[in-house]
């Protein structure tokens, strides 16, 4: 399982969202760009290094005796058939390691199978379909964002097993009413089923026209993220996200430092979101976005999400402004605010 748990009155960890590293660099946002990789299928950076491998493998077969035009023949007499250049001639095809070997030497075994819940990749990237069969074969969610995929190439995608789209209208084409990418599969009969999508709403990320559009086209798909970075929660000012330094600004809007304009991830908390979708589609389908829209897309719809017998007593108390006043987390209080009776539901 990759739920790992938390302190005595801790939550528990459902697992990683990795966005990356396989991602279109026009498409990076936030992501620092020389981190940002590709499947090792044609791109420049693969030919680099099988040319790079092709001159290490020349280079020691001259010193291990192949003849040397420029250095006389001296060396010729223990040439042998291992050492030849044409056998050291690496092509690319030979340079194209599987996909399996790729996603591991990324994420490690460990991480995939114990700690990994959902990847975000872009597919248009060459391989991308071969990793997303790879990566639904150990139980982790596929999802489609950082991208400048069209409609055809992430329909193929839904095809091979992806499930979700991340922090959907950002980071991605526009939608075009020739081609609407991949925003256009909440509307397609083939695909609507199969398909979530995340949503930020913290008033900064996506404009409520459009969330309420996405919604009306496929509320069942609808799952409430927050995007939230390493500073959500602190004050107003400079910190860190990885290597990048964002700046947090006073109405909560995370930016990347020197790049007022570039979103970096966000600072906005998940009740924040409830309240703000709450005013677009009302309270008890924005809870439903926050909760079981989100099981379902985990396949943990059978013990999380809702509140029904049998289910695991993890809920949070709101008072009819949307604020929290308690967190049950396996039916023990974990939190309670000052206004709140410290009653404990399960007690009895």
């Amino acid at each position: 399982t990759r739920t790992v748990g938390g302190p005595e009155c801790g939550a528990a960890v459902l697992g990683l969202h990795l966005e990356g590293p396989f991602i279109n660099v026009a498409k990076k946002g936030a992501h620092p760009e020389e981190h940002i990789a590709d499947f090792g299928r044609g791109s420049t950076s693969l030919d680099a290094t099988c040319a790079a491998s092709s001159k290490a493998l020349l280079d020691i077969s001259t010193e291990e005796g192949v003849h040397d035009p420029t250095k006389g023949t001296e060396n010729t007499s223990i040439t042998t058939a291992e050492s030849t250049p044409e056998e050291a001639r690496v092509t690319s095809s030979e340079c194209i390691p599987p996909i399996s070997e790729v996603l591991r030497n990324t994420y490690g075994d460990v991480a995939i199978q114990d700690h990994v819940c959902i990847v975000t990749l872009a597919p248009e990237i060459p391989g991308a379909s071969d990793a997303i069969s790879e990566l639904r074969g150990t139980g982790v969610v596929v999802s489609l964002g950082h991208s400048r995929s069209n409609l055809e190439v992430a329909s193929h995608a839904i095809t091979q097993g992806a499930t979700m789209i991340t922090h959907l209208f950002n980071a991605m084409s526009a939608f075009h009413h020739r081609d609407p990418g991949i925003v256009g599969l909440l509307a397609l009969p083939e695909t609507q089923k199969q398909i979530f999508y995340g949503v930020i709403v913290d008033g900064f990320h996506t404009h409520p026209a459009a969330l309420q559009m996405a919604y009306a086209t496929h509320a069942s798909g609808c799952v409430l993220v927050t995007d939230a970075m390493a500073a959500m929660g602190l004050p107003a000012g400079t910190h860190s996200l990885g290597e990048t330094t964002v700046e947090v600004h006073e109405d909560k809007r995370a930016t990347v430092h020197g790049h007022p304009d570039v979103l970096a991830g966000s600072a906005a908390t998940m009740d924040s979101c409830v309240r703000n979708f709450a005013k677009m589609v009302g309270l008890d389908k924005a809870l439903v976005a926050a909760t079981h829209n989100p099981a379902q897309l985990m396949g943990i719809d059978d013990t999380k999400g809702q509140l029904k017998p049998g289910f695991d007593a993890d809920l949070v108390v709101l008072d009819d402004d949307c604020n929290i006043q308690a967190t049950y987390i396996g039916g023990k209080l974990c939190f309670a605010s000052e206004s709140h009776a410290k009653t404990n539901f399960f007690a009895h």
